[in-house]
């Protein structure tokens, strides 16, 4: 990725915060999306609003699916309701209520590589 992209997407990040208030979540922190961090550790004690945005960054082979709560409790990847591969997805959490995200690479899921967060 160019440093050019790389600060473009930066500069959008912090328009939307400043603009609207509101937060932009690296999904992961520093470890980004990979089958070893513990997303629920990392969303513990996290209050997601509408208009907020998760940042998902991963390494290539690897993806991001949002999927139905049945499919998230059977990592399941069956007609899944958003797809991406790109290596950084931005998804602005447009309304309230349960969001699951899962990897539908090998069995990462099963294996823990897996996100539900609640929107208020």
């Amino acid at each position: 990725m160019s440093k050019a992209l790389v600060y473009r997407m930066l500069l959008v990040m912090v328009l939307i915060q400043s603009i609207y208030g509101h937060r932009v979540y690296r999904v992961g922190d520093e470890q980004g999306w990979n089958p070893n961090a513990d997303y629920k550790a990392w969303s513990a004690g996290k209050t997601f609003h509408l208009g907020d945005v998760l940042e998902f960054n991963y390494k290539e082979g690897l993806e991001v699916q949002e999927v139905t709560a049945k499919n998230f409790e059977a990592c399941n990847n069956d007609n899944v309701i958003f797809e991406d591969h790109t290596g950084k997805t931005f998804i602005p959490l447009r309304c309230t209520g349960s969001h699951y995200f899962t990897c539908g690479v090998y069995n990462y899921c099963k294996d823990g590589m897996k996100l539900n967060i609640t929107v208020t």
